[in-house]
Parts: structure tokens; sequence; C-alpha cells
């Protein structure tokens, strides 16, 4: 999980080796909405919010905590790419269609309980579009209620959907958290 991408299995055992319900998909996303909510924080903050009841003297959740702690350091990475390489954590392909879109509604569920946590209850300061894409999570987290036909008019509106997520939650952390550094590779942009 060093190479920048999420391994789904390891951080659903990390998860159960910690006796957490939540799966995968919904730790992340209740991650990103507090990191989307707060920026980067120490570790005692972000566990504590995600799983409160998790005991870090305790020897066995080391080793849990710390691909947890590997999720965090590439979400907080991605989030802030100018590259815009942000991934949802999410079932893959190999799953069935109605599996992948319950994750994804977990996911959602996820981000809006950290976005809340964070205390970004109120985004009147925020643009009409970032408003709208809040609104559009809150019914985006109900598509485990969704009958589906699982053909390919589904899995392309599945696709579409992670895609309109993955984007408008980079916009939204944007407006949140303004990037403050100049991109990779490169010196800060001239204004003529």
């Amino acid at each position: 999980m060093s190479d920048g991408s999420y391994d789904y299995d390891a951080v659903e055992a990390a998860l159960s080796n910690l006796k957490q319900e939540l799966d995968p998909a919904e730790f992340h996303g209740t991650l990103c909405g507090l990191l989307c909510g707060l920026g980067p924080m120490e570790e005692a903050a972000w566990l504590g919010k995600t799983l409160p009841e998790v005991d870090r003297a305790n020897l066995l959740t080391q080793e849990p905590v710390k691909v947890l702690r590997t999720v965090y350091d590439i979400t907080l990475e991605q989030l802030n790419d100018p590259e815009c390489e942000f991934e949802l954590l999410l079932l893959d392909d190999d799953f069935a269609l109605i599996d992948r879109v319950e994750a994804l509604g977990n996911w959602c569920q996820g981000f809006l309980l950290g976005l809340s946590a964070s205390g970004r209850n109120d985004l009147q300061n925020c643009s009409p579009e970032a408003s709208e894409f809040v609104e559009d999570l809150v019914e985006i987290s109900r598509a485990g209620r969704y009958a589906l036909e699982d053909d390919q008019d589904d899995e392309n509106a599945y696709m579409e959907l992670v895609e309109y997520l993955r984007v408008g939650i980079l916009l939204l952390n944007e407006e949140l958290n303004p990037m403050r550094a100049p991109p990779k590779g490169g010196d800060a942009p001239v204004i003529h």
C-alpha cells in the first residue's frame, strides 16, 4: 500500500482486527470528510473521530492502525495533489455492481459523517456548486436502495458517478482548504 494506492482488503483486515463494523469505503469516506473539513490532523485527532473506541495504547492495535495511517497519508497527499490523482477507496470491478453501489453509498455516508464531525455543517459561505454537491452526496448515500438491472447502462452510470464524486470532492476540498504551495515540478505561476 505504499505505492500511492489503496488496498481495500488490507484496510478491511485492519478494521476487522480493530473490531470495527464499518467497511473500508465508509472509513475512507469519513476520513475524506474530516480532511476536507479540517485539513491535516494529528493521528490522535483523525483516529479519534473515525474510530473513537480504538485503544491506541494496546499493542494489538498498532499494526492495524499503521495500515490506516497509510490510508490517511495517501488520502491527504491525493486530496492536495496538483495532478488531481485522488481515488475513492471502493470495491474493484470484480465485485457485483450491486455491491459496488452499496459501497459507494457507504462512502458517501462516511463522507457526510466526517464533514459533520469536522464542524463544517454550514456551507453557506461556500459556492452554490459546493452546496449542491453536498446535497448530491446525501442522495447518493441512499444508493443501495435503488433497483439495478446490472447491465452496461448501469455500469456506465456507476463509473460516471464515481468520477463525479472524485472531481466534486477535489473541488470541495480546494474550496474549504485552498492550496498554498505551487504545483510540483515548477515555480509558482507568473501573473502579468
